[in-house]
């Protein structure tokens, strides 16, 4: 995705487009692809949505 130039245009969409237009801050977004692969790989996404919960409230604190 990244070398096609997707990520980009994602982020720019998201970040700038949607994110910003409704005011959401902080604005980051991050992939989490491949969950049809690997049982590992599936378990490295639940634990990354995991562990993104558990950052939120401090960045919103951090605001």
């Amino acid at each position: 995705m990244e070398a096609a130039g997707y990520t980009a245009a994602l982020e720019t969409i998201w970040t700038e487009g949607t994110f910003g237009y409704f005011g959401f801050s902080p604005r980051k977004i991050e992939l989490l692809h491949g969950s049809t692969g690997s049982a590992e790989r599936r378990q490295a996404l639940l634990k990354r949505c995991h562990d993104i919960g558990l950052e939120l409230p401090n960045l919103l604190r951090a605001q």
